[in-house]
Parts: structure tokens; C-alpha cells; sequence
């Protein structure tokens, strides 16, 4: 099936970029014969501005809402047209990893965190992020994380503790059983509350 590569989707619960819809299609279709899979295109921006309007509207006031976007990549145009507005948005969340010898801070989150701030002053969480083994210097690609995220005055970080094993981009991001970027990763935390 060929589809819109500029689009969004909403299927089966979630958002997806057009990039992924054949994938899904094909799996659906393979999976589950004679099922239909609900796709809508969706502006992500109306609908969350929707779901926001109607927690407000049920009186839900402690909520945080966590706008996230992937920290490669992202031009200011892309950004302009998912930005859903401050009265919509509490906190900017960028997902970003150190995989390849060559990232650091500025590679993965500079430019984006650059994009941000020519749309929003709202406070940036790093919502998903680790460094990989394949790094070959992740006990300092660690230090160069937090080290960012000090500097250009960020809430924090959420680290993707998981096991993956299918390329470069979907390594082994576990700090448990690697003792040196344990240590390191401990090193880095001192100093936070």
C-alpha cells in the first residue's frame, strides 16, 4: 500500500508517522486476516489540543503534559506544524541516544534544543535517552550527558534501561552488569538532589 510520507496516523491507539504505516499495514495484514486495522489522519496538534481541553474540562489540573519529539532531525518547519501552543504544553520531552563513537551532547540534543527554544521557554526534560557500549567511550559520553543537561539548564533526563540487540541503534542500553559505566553513571548524579 502507498502512502501520504508526510502524513501522521492514528492507528490502533497511537500516533505514527507515515514512515511506519506500510509496516504496520503489512503486519496487520499478515497477523490478523480479515481484520481491519482503523487508521485515521490525524492532526496531532488538534487532537492533542482536544485531550488537553478535555482533561482541563473534567477538572484534571494535575496533570503534567509532556510534549516529546525526537532530538535528530527535527527542523524548526516540523516543529511549527505539531507544536500544539504553551496554553497546551508543560514541559518539552526529547528523546535522543548516544549510539555511534561520534555522538555527543551537541550531535544529539543541540540542535533540537536550539529549535525549542526559538518556538518555547518551556523547561526541556530529556524523556528518553541512554549511551551505548558501541559508543567506545561511554563512561564519558555519560559524563558528557549529564554534563549537558547542567549546562543548558534542563530538568533531567529518563534513562532507557533496556536490552536490544538488533543493530547499532538498538543496542544493549542497560547500565546493569557494566560496573565502569555504572560507576560512572553514579559519578554523574552527585550533586542532584
Amino acid at each position: 500500500m502507498n502512502v501520504d510520507q508526510h502524513g501522521a496516523y492514528f492507528v490502533d491507539g497511537r500516533f505514527i508517522d507515515s514512515g511506519e504505516l506500510d509496516k504496520i499495514l503489512q503486519a496487520a495484514a499478515a497477523n490478523n486476516p480479515g481484520r481491519q486495522t482503523v487508521i485515521i489522519r490525524a492532526d496531532k496538534r488538534a487532537i492533542w489540543q482536544h485531550v488537553v481541553k478535555v482533561f482541563r474540562q473534567q477538572g484534571a489540573r494535575n496533570v503534567t503534559w509532556l510534549w516529546g519529539l525526537h532530538s535528530i532531525g527535527t527542523t524548526i518547519s516540523t516543529m511549527r506544524s505539531y507544536w500544539p501552543g504553551k496554553r497546551y504544553v508543560t514541559w518539552v520531552g526529547l528523546d535522543g541516544y548516544f549510539a555511534l563513537p561520534t555522538d555527543n551532547f551537541r550531535y544529539v540534543f543541540g540542535t533540537t534544543l536550539r529549535v525549542v527554544r526559538r518556538i518555547t521557554r518551556k523547561p526541556v526534560l530529556i524523556s528518553e535517552t541512554a549511551v551505548g557500549k558501541q559508543t567506545r567511550r561511554q563512561r564519558a559520553r555519560i559524563a558528557s550527558l549529564f554534563a549537558g543537561i547542567r549546562r543548558r539548564h534542563l530538568l533531567g533526563m529518563v534513562w532507557f534501561d533496556r536490552f536490544q540487540h538488533q543493530d547499532i541503534h538498538h543496542q544493549n542500553w542497560r547500565l546493569e552488569g557494566n560496573p565502569a559505566a555504572t560507576r560512572a553513571f553514579i559519578k554523574a548524579t552527585r550533586g542532584y538532589p
